[in-house]
Order: C-alpha cells, then sequence, then structure tokens
C-alpha cells in the first residue's frame, strides 16, 4: 500500500510538471519562426517625439484651430499634444490605456460657427465646377462671410508662417484628432477670396493667395505621418 501510494504521488508530481511543460513547448513550437515585426510596426513601438514638435510648429495651431474666440489656437494645441503625449508614456510604463479627463480641443458645440460658412461651400463631389459655384454666390454674402471669419483666418495665416510642420500624434487608439475641420475650412475660405479677387481684377494677389496655400498643403503632406493628416494635405 505505501509503494502503491508513492506512485500516487509521483505521477501527480509528474502530471503537475508535464502540463505547463507541455504549453511552453507548445507556445514554442506556434512562435517558431514567426515573422517579424514589420518596419512600420517597430517605429510606432519605439515611438519618439519627433524634432521641432514644440518649436514654431504650424501642427500646434491647426491642433488648436478650433479654440473659442478668445483663447490662444497655439497653447491650446499645445495643450492638447502634450496630454496625448503623457497618456503614450503612461500606457508605455503601465500597458493601460486611461481615458483622459480632459481632451483640450473637444468641443461639444460649432464654437466659430463655421456652418455657415460650411453652406457656401463647394460639394467637390456633387459640383462639376466649384469656379463657376463660387462665382454664381452672392458677392456681399461672400464678404460677410470673410468678415465673420477673422480668427480663423488669422489662425491659419499664423500656421502658414510657423517654420516647421510637424505631426505629433503618438500611435494609439485614444490620441485626440487635430481640428483639422475648421483647417480644412479657412483653406476653402482662402480659395473663395482668391477667386473673387482674380474676378474683380487682382489676379496676381489672387494667385498668389492659391500658390501660397497649395505650398502649405504640401508641407502638411509631408510633415504628416498618419493616413489621416495625408487625406486632409490632399483634400487642402
Amino acid at each position: 500500500k505505501v509503494f502503491m501510494l508513492k506512485k500516487i504521488i509521483i505521477r501527480g508530481l509528474l502530471i503537475l510538471i508535464a502540463i505547463p511543460l507541455t504549453i511552453f513547448i507548445l507556445l514554442i513550437a506556434f512562435n517558431w519562426r514567426d515573422e517579424d515585426l514589420l518596419p512600420e510596426v517597430k517605429a510606432a513601438l519605439n515611438w519618439q517625439i519627433p524634432e521641432h514638435a514644440f518649436e514654431d510648429n504650424a501642427f500646434l495651431i491647426i491642433a488648436g484651430m478650433s479654440a473659442p474666440e478668445n483663447d490662444d489656437a497655439l497653447q491650446l494645441g499645445r495643450k492638447q499634444i502634450e496630454l496625448d503625449i503623457a497618456l503614450f508614456v503612461h500606457y508605455q510604463e503601465t500597458h493601460l490605456e486611461n481615458d483622459p479627463q480632459d481632451y483640450a480641443n473637444k468641443q461639444t458645440k460649432d464654437i466659430l460657427n463655421i456652418s455657415e460658412l460650411n453652406k457656401l461651400r463647394c460639394n467637390y463631389r456633387e459640383e462639376k465646377n466649384c469656379l463657376a459655384f463660387y462665382l454664381k454666390q452672392e458677392h456681399q454674402k461672400l464678404t460677410e462671410l470673410i468678415a465673420s471669419n477673422q480668427i480663423l483666418l488669422s489662425r491659419l495665416a499664423a500656421a502658414k508662417a510657423s517654420r516647421h510642420y510637424v505631426e505629433v500624434m503618438p500611435p494609439m487608439m485614444k490620441s485626440s484628432v487635430p481640428s483639422y475641420s475648421y483647417a480644412l475650412a479657412a483653406i476653402e475660405l482662402e480659395r473663395m477670396m482668391a477667386i473673387r479677387e482674380i474676378q474683380d481684377g487682382k489676379e496676381e494677389q489672387g494667385i498668389a493667395r492659391l500658390v501660397e496655400n497649395n505650398h502649405f498643403a504640401q508641407r502638411m503632406l509631408v510633415g504628416s505621418s498618419s493616413l489621416i493628416s495625408h487625406m486632409i494635405a490632399i483634400a487642402a
């Protein structure tokens, strides 16, 4: 009986050892000759704050374009990017994604009232000729629209005057999305202005405005790293 009891104990111990050992061997077998991570994945895992991120960077202004009238778009954008970076660092250290307590540019209403601007914007998917579309709009309406969106235009001008355009978006699902709709609205407003200037005989001024906007869109494209920002730059 003692001999049988020893055999049962030994078998039990062997089973306890065999189960985790088998699982370990299976894991090795499943991952044997596993493909290396794609360069894009490796880059995301090793993401670092890019050079010039906070040095005269137009991206910070774009990120804060939705700031209320009396607020500074640059400071709002900086606050948002700093929060995103802090969340990313927290995730790297803990592997836990906490919901941000305060998303600086999270607005529940149209702060700068671009809804009126959107009513007069050409729908490029439906209109065959946006030039003709803008030329048939009432001159007075466009004049009032331009006058009522000076804040938006001044923020775009500040972004275009910045020395750098470097996208700063940590690779995580909960990164905030910059106020691209406001930037696109401002660019489209300038496009309207350029068309009117050319129509009024100010060809050089209008063409210069279009070239300047095109140059800024190219800077956005070169300085962007995410798919959404590339699409925005092409749309601009």
